[in-house]
């Protein structure tokens, strides 16, 4: 496998979005924090969900691929 020095992916999910939430979820990204009314869609404020996802985490979960 080619070493990236990649430690750490970071994703956002606006919290409408149930199933990319889960989607992140399911490949091991945990949630680390939300930003409170950080996005406007159709003049309403939503909030964005950060999940982070470490290396050694998907490691242990994927046989070291």
């Amino acid at each position: 496998m080619i070493q990236l020095g990649i430690r750490k992916i970071c994703a956002e999910v606006i919290e409408t979005n149930l199933a990319s939430l889960h989607f992140h979820q399911k490949l091991g990204f945990k949630i680390e924090g939300r930003f409170k009314q950080h996005i406007q869609k159709d003049k309403k404020l939503y909030d964005v969900i950060t999940l982070a996802l470490f290396q050694d985490e998907w490691e242990s979960r994927n046989g070291g691929l």
